[in-house]
């Protein structure tokens, strides 16, 4: 069973669970938007609390986003970290996302194993890539919607490169050609 404990022990008292989630640049002690929110102000930060012996965040302008690192994942999750099933399951995300490898009897990890065979064929050459051409376009309202019901803000988006297409032209792997199209009625949620 996942204890509290043994994740705050394996994320340095919670730290690394904040910096694993919180994909902005940001560091212990100074100020940076809250990505639980469109965060108009930087005035959230993430302290370390000597009475509790464990990491926080603290958002000055909405104490409604101030908590724990299990409070701050259960809020990107939408779970209710007072909840006892909800904050399991916090704990269990956390475990999963992070790779702890802890109570891993929900898991099961498959590792290839190597056999070797007598008279085997050579090994095929890789895959060629294949050319491919994108058109891209600026996200629309319902997809920045659809990221925020993940905690995604358009700043998370944005350091991770990610992009709406309006258009991916390339070859299958015959060398016919292929390709995808974004419209107003495919980009609705």
């Amino acid at each position: 069973m996942l204890r509290k404990e043994e994740v705050l022990e394996r994320t340095n008292n919670g730290l690394n669970i904040f910096r694993h989630y919180i994909a902005c640049q940001w560091r212990v002690g100074r100020n940076f938007f809250n990505p639980l929110y469109e965060d108009r102000k930087a005035s959230c930060n993430i302290y370390f609390d000597r009475r509790s012996g464990v990491y926080r965040i603290k958002d000055f302008g909405n104490d409604e986003y101030s908590g724990d690192c299990f409070f701050f994942v259960g809020k990107l999750k939408s779970l209710d970290c007072n909840n006892g099933a909800d904050f399991v399951e916090i704990l269990k995300i956390i475990n999963r996302d992070m790779s702890l490898g802890l109570d891993n009897s929900d898991y099961t990890t498959y590792v290839p194993q190597s056999v070797p065979q007598k008279n085997s064929l050579p090994t095929p050459e890789p895959p060629q890539s294949k050319p491919y051409n994108m058109v891209q376009q600026k996200f629309s309202q319902k997809e920045l919607d659809f990221w925020m019901q993940s905690g995604i803000t358009p700043e998370i988006l944005k350091l991770y490169k990610t992009i709406s297409l309006k258009e991916f032209r390339s070859e299958n792997k015959d060398s016919k050609p292929f390709y995808y199209t974004s419209s107003e009625q495919s980009r609705k949620n």
